[in-house]
C-alpha cells in the first residue's frame, strides 16, 4: 500500500485518497443489523441471540426473511463502495485536473473493500462492535470475480445444510474462496477477472480477522453450546 500513496502523493492525491478511505470505512459502519431490528422489530440484537448484529443472528431473532434483507444489505455494502470509491476518486480527479487513467484501479479496488469490511467488524457507530463481515466480504470478492462470490455464496448454502452451522459453513466457505481466489492468480484462470497478489494478501489478512471475529462460535461449538440454524423462522426465534 505504501507504493500506491507515494504515487497518489506524487499526484498530489494522498489525502483525497484517505478521505476516500475513510468514507468507505464509514459505509460499512453503517449497522444494518441493528437499525432493522429496531426499525421493524423494535428488538435489538445486541441484545439477543448471539448478540451480533449480523444476518444470522438476525434470521434467528427476526425471522428468516429479515436475515436475507440485512445479509443482502451487507453484500450491498462491499459490493458498492468499490464503485462508490472510485466515482468519487473520478470526481477529484476531474477537479483536480488528474488524469483519472494515471492511477492503477486494479491495486486500489481491494483498498475500498478492506475498509469497508473493517467498518463492517468495527463499527464506529456502535462502539466500535460489528458484525462478522461475510456478507460484506462476499460483495467484494463478487466485485472481483463473480464466479468465485456465487461459489461462496452457493457453498455456504450447502455447508450450512450438511452441518447446520451458520458460523461453521461460514468460515469452511471462507478458506474455499481464498483458496479459489489462490487457484485463478497462479493458473490465470478466469483472467477476464484478473486478481492480483496484493489482493490475495489483503484477503488472507481479512481471512485472519473473520476467524478471530468468530472465535467465541467456535469456543461455544467445541462445549457443545453453539445453536444450531434452522431453516424455520418460528425455530430459530426460539433458539
Amino acid at each position: 500500500m505504501l507504493g500506491i500513496l507515494l504515487k497518489l502523493n506524487q499526484l498530489n492525491f494522498f489525502w483525497f485518497f484517505i478521505m476516500i478511505l475513510f468514507f468507505c470505512y464509514l459505509i460499512g459502519s453503517i449497522p444494518t443489523g441493528l437499525i432493522i431490528g429496531k426499525f421493524f422489530k423494535k428488538k435489538d440484537l445486541r441484545l439477543l441471540g448471539s448478540k451480533n448484529i449480523g444476518a444470522s443472528n438476525a434470521a434467528r431473532v427476526l425471522g428468516f426473511k429479515y436475515g436475507l434483507l440485512i445479509f443482502i444489505l451487507d453484500f450491498l455494502k462491499g459490493f458498492l463502495s468499490i464503485f462508490i470509491g472510485f466515482f468519487l476518486m473520478q470526481i477529484v480527479c476531474y477537479y483536480k485536473n488528474i488524469s483519472f487513467f494515471l492511477i492503477d484501479k486494479t491495486e486500489i479496488r481491494i483498498y475500498f473493500g478492506f475498509f469497508v469490511m473493517l467498518g463492517q467488524m468495527f463499527s464506529i457507530f456502535n462502539n466500535f462492535q460489528g458484525g462478522k463481515a461475510i456478507a460484506t466480504s462476499v460483495g467484494v470478492v463478487f466485485y472481483i470475480n463473480p464466479f468465485i462470490g456465487f461459489f461462496g455464496i452457493l457453498s455456504f448454502i450447502i455447508f450450512l445444510r450438511i452441518f447446520g452451522y451458520a458460523f461453521l459453513a461460514s468460515l469452511i466457505s471462507t478458506l474455499l474462496v481464498d483458496f479459489f481466489l489462490c487457484i485463478c492468480f497462479y493458473f490465470n484462470f478466469l483472467s477476464f477477472f484478473p486478481i492480483y497478489k496484493k489482493e490475495i494478501l489483503i484477503i488472507f489478512f481479512i481471512t485472519i480477522l473473520i476467524f478471530v471475529k468468530h472465535f467465541s462460535n467456535i469456543v461455544n461449538w467445541l462445549k457443545s453450546k453453539e445453536n444450531k440454524f434452522v431453516f424455520n423462522a418460528k425455530k430459530n426465534k426460539n433458539l
